[in-house]
């Protein structure tokens, strides 16, 4: 838990100093167009027509249309979660939809974590949409001692990741893992064990 936190921690302060450095990197754009705006100008006496230039700062506006499409995809994902349509396996089919929008969008400072998170949405969804997300009958499947790892182990990336887009996106909060409690688990368990007839 605390090695999660504090991959979170620095996935923040990795995406606070980049936006810093964007900031800046904006002004020293604009202080280069002047100076070779004022240069052009110089040097350019003959000629009679106004000439323009433009300098093109693509990372930066990628960057700034990276953190829209991540908030706008966490938005959409929230609001999709807190709808009043439900189905067997809607929270862990929204988050592995979520992440793979965004994973690839994401600065590569916190990629990792977004993958991280990916990966677990996909493997649980891989493991629970045959048996139509019913843990019992997902536990006595060949994957339910992966699966049962998943729903009570730390997700991996996840905390991070929610971490990162609360800090980028006006403390927008991303739903929880689909977890589930200790003594749920230990019941569905326990009825699995009597099924398979384990001592």
């Amino acid at each position: 838990m605390i090695l999660a936190e504090l991959r979170g921690l620095i996935a923040v302060v990795v995406v606070g100093v980049l936006i810093a450095v964007l900031f800046v990197r904006i002004s020293e754009y604009g202080e280069e167009e002047t100076v070779a705006a004022e240069s052009l100008i110089a040097t350019t006496t003959s000629s009679t027509s106004t000439t323009s230039t433009t300098v093109a700062v693509p990372l930066v506006f990628d960057a700034l249309e990276a953190i829209g499409v991540l908030c706008e995809s966490a938005n959409e994902y929230v609001e999709s979660v807190n709808s009043d349509i439900n189905y067997p396996g809607k929270l862990p089919q929204l988050g592995e939809e979520f992440y793979a929008k965004v994973v690839d969008v994401v600065p590569t400072e916190v990629r990792a974590e977004y993958d991280a998170a990916y990966r677990y949405y996909t493997e649980y969804n891989d493991l629970a949409e045959p048996h139509g997300y019913d843990g019992l009958t997902i536990l006595l499947s060949d994957g339910g001692e992966r699966w049962g790892a998943l729903v009570n182990g730390t997700p991996p990336g996840i905390d991070a990741t929610r971490a990162n887009v609360a800090f980028l996106c006006e403390q927008l909060e991303l739903p929880d893992p689909p977890l589930m409690s200790a003594g749920e688990f230990e019941r569905l368990s326990d009825i699995a064990k009597d099924r398979r007839g384990d001592n």
